[in-house]
């Protein structure tokens, strides 16, 4: 999660309306160091809510009623997204304008390192559960497609984990059904659609069905709407990596066997005179 951002977010309109008619630089830094709890305590809930995004349902609600408590204008359901909003203090300049985020990022969560490993899958179901209810939403607006792309690739990784085989394989499952629902659902998104085949192709690669990981890669890489993209060169790195996996492994050089050595035993009669030859009787 944005951390800081929301920190900032926070703070700096809280103390607007006061900051605009401060006269001295310390009267602005006491005003802002007097609500250091209150701006703690709103970022701590925001971390603690962990909604992902356009599901901050909880968190876009503080964050209203806190601002709108200090004055705030609250515009909410900007550019048709439930959660996002527009706060505004004051009709006369400077125009001082914030662009904050406070969602919580599905690929980059990093858990605290003193949680169980019961805690981790417990929050990975969790994220994937949230995902899935948006995914699942009747609703042909963009970001359903890439939440069920997102959907999917926790999934995928979750079931290469410790997980029960049967889990596993409900978990692959899943992650197939949501990326083909991304490609069919969403054509009209490259974006979201050359997601979706990556993560089809990375799912082919761990059943280890590589031609159809190969097939996956190459329809991203002729994608002519995304020429150029990072996606496409993502693409062409997979595409070199399962050329390197399919490589048959070179033949190690056998080399001869050495002949073994054995010790001289030694024998009783190696101190002895050799013997005289025998005599042969004449005839």
């Amino acid at each position: 999660m944005h951390r800081k951002t929301t920190i900032l977010c926070a703070l700096i309109p809280i103390a607007f309306p006061i900051c605009t008619a401060a006269a001295e630089t310390d009267d602005v830094i006491k005003f802002v160091d007097s609500r250091y709890e209150q701006t703690a305590a709103l970022a701590r809930d925001l971390w603690e809510f962990a909604e992902v995004g356009y599901q901050e349902v909880k968190s876009s609600a503080l964050i209203k009623e806190t601002l709108a408590a200090e004055g705030f204008e609250i515009d909410s359901g900007l550019a048709g997204i439930p959660t996002a909003f527009v706060a505004t203090f004051g009709t006369e300049g400077p125009v001082i304008g914030i662009l904050a985020e406070y969602d919580a990022l599905v690929r980059s969560y990093a858990p605290p390192r003193d949680v169980t490993p019961e805690q981790r899958a417990e929050e990975a179901k969790r994220r994937r559960e949230s995902l899935k209810a948006l995914a699942d939403t009747d609703d042909d607006f963009w970001i359903i497609g890439l939440a069920c792309v997102d959907y999917a690739d926790l999934c995928r990784v979750a079931a290469l984990g410790d997980v029960p085989e049967q889990e596993s394989r409900k978990l692959l499952d899943d992650a197939g059904g949501y990326y083909r629902r991304a490609i069919e659902e969403f054509s009209d998104r490259p974006e979201t659609v050359a997601q979706a085949h990556l993560g089809l192709g990375q799912l082919a690669e761990t059943q280890e069905r590589f031609d159809a990981a190969q097939a996956e890669y190459e329809t991203v890489k002729r994608m002519t709407d995304l020429t150029g993209h990072l996606l496409v060169a993502n693409a062409e790195g997979l595409l070199r990596k399962l050329e390197d996996i399919r490589k048959p492994a070179p033949m190690a050089a056998i080399a001869p066997p050495e002949p073994e050595i054995q010790d001289e035993i030694p024998s009783d009669d190696a101190d002895k005179e050799p013997a005289e030859p025998a005599e042969i009787p004449e005839t």
